[in-house]
């Protein structure tokens, strides 16, 4: 007998927790993974979850794709893809808080 359908491809976010200028993006682009990509994907994988990694005045992220890891036991895949402020144009004045601080954290 055939799995049921469900979500292929999971999203997951980290950003500063004040934050809001995703969250609107983030939720249109769930609802349209979930509309679209239906799993199970393959034999041994039922979904790929992936995780943004948002910066901001709390903490950085570095640009790209990181910590590609593959669960055979649970079935999936996961990566981290960083998008760091400057990427997305945080105002110098939020960088600068947390300019030299480790993990971006303001002291």
């Amino acid at each position: 007998m055939p799995e049921c359908e469900h979500d292929a491809v999971t999203l997951g976010v980290q950003s500063s927790a004040d934050d809001d200028r995703t969250q609107e993006h983030v939720l249109t682009f769930r609802k349209l993974l979930r509309a679209f990509c239906r799993g199970p994907y393959a034999v041994d994988i039922d979904e790929f979850a992936l995780v943004l990694r948002i910066g901001g005045n709390m903490q950085e992220f570095a640009d790209g794709c990181d910590r590609i890891r593959r669960s055979r036991k649970n079935r999936y895949i996961t990566v981290d893809i960083g998008f760091p402020s400057q990427l997305l144009g945080i105002p110098a004045k939020l960088n600068a808080q947390s300019e030299g601080k480790p993990n971006g954290i303001p002291g």
